[in-house]
């Protein structure tokens, strides 16, 4: 979230004021799912694909086409043909993304963009007063290109922008921020296991959020790894884990599972905990230890499915998020040659 400083007009003061405590209000209680505070641009690092939210972001390793962006962009490598795809996130704010990809190259090429719209919101001065009102919007297009190298190694990369508003009023301006991401996913032929590991959103904001505001920080950052194993003879079961270090908030640990019924029809569920939920639970377990609960991941508990029927696939998933309750998540997908 932007920090407002500098030498604004009184009413533009008061008018960034006015949006930052409104935009703060409404984002705290799921910060930790997809806003870095400490970072430019923050819900760039968001991904709204119904898919990885199911597994609670344990995606590193086993992500796959275009839902694997934003995570890990070497798993576009297994989109072989012409797809499209859709996803919304329903909440406090509309949050969705689309996206469209391409053989090319000897690889997969997409393009794609996400975005948060927050509404309209009211403004009020320091007496409470109504001085209007102002509509945040995010926007981050994205282009990604991947390739398989045989069929045990992938790689992958994207290139983004962000463009972030806090709506219009005097002294406001869109801040603007490019950023990349990139990864690799490694699976023994003929193994039941495999690996992955990606860097996220490296890159800077380059503009501020108002007129004067200097503000230049890093985006939010992060290293992900993660491993999926499928026990021999269960091949339909798959186990999944993800470390996660972002590099302006405690590392996360997710784990998840995805079943498939029948080809056409896959169940999942995932757990999300960072280094304060870990020490929460020594607080749990230890009411002597003295232990204060504090922070912790918005999210611990997901669940999800894929149906397929034809060329098209459709993604849902549900999130227990604290003091928001339900997260609901959809994602359409279509590949025509599929």
């Amino acid at each position: 979230m932007p920090v407002f400083s500098g030498n604004l007009s009184p009413l533009a003061t008061r008018s960034a004021r006015a949006v930052l405590g409104a935009l703060v209000s409404l984002c705290a209680p799921a910060a930790a799912q997809w806003v870095d505070g400490g970072a430019g641009l923050g819900s760039i690092a968001m991904v709204p694909a119904a898919r990885p939210a199911g597994l609670a972001g344990a995606y590193t390793a086993l992500g796959a086409g275009q839902s694997a962006l934003g995570i890990n962009p070497a798993g576009l490598a297994l989109e072989k043909g012409m797809a499209y795809s859709g996803s919304v996130q329903s909440g406090l704010t509309r949050i969705g993304a689309v996206a469209g990809s391409i053989p090319l190259a000897g690889g997969s090429f997409a393009v794609s963009a996400s975005y948060m719209d927050h509404g309209e919101i009211t403004m009020t001065d320091e007496n409470a007063a109504d001085v209007g009102t102002a509509h945040p919007y995010n926007l981050y297009p994205a282009v990604s290109y991947a390739r398989a190298h045989g069929e045990s190694f992938r790689w992958g990369t994207t290139a983004k922008l962000g463009r972030e508003s806090l709506g219009d009023f005097e002294g406001s301006r869109p801040a603007y921020g490019v950023g990349f991401d990139a990864g690799v996913q490694y699976q023994p032929a003929r193994k039941n296991y495999g690996f992955g590991a990606s860097a996220t959103n490296l890159g800077r904001q380059l503009t501020g959020y108002y007129e004067g505001d200097d503000t230049r920080r890093a985006l939010p950052g992060a290293l992900h790894a993660g491993a999926f194993y499928q026990p021999r003879g269960q091949r339909q079961l798959t186990l999944t884990a993800d470390f996660e270090t972002p590099f302006h908030s405690p590392y996360v640990v997710a784990a998840g599972a995805e079943y498939r019924v029948i080809p056409e029809w896959t169940l999942r569920a995932g757990t999300r905990w960072n280094r304060e939920d870990f020490r929460n639970l020594r607080g749990w377990l230890d009411p002597n230890a003295g232990i204060e609960e504090q922070g912790g991941e918005a999210s611990k508990l997901a669940a999800g499915t894929t149906v397929r029927v034809g060329p098209v696939a459709v993604d849902y998933a549900a999130q227990w998020w604290r003091d928001l309750g339900f997260v609901h998540y959809l994602t359409v997908g279509w590949s025509p040659g599929g």
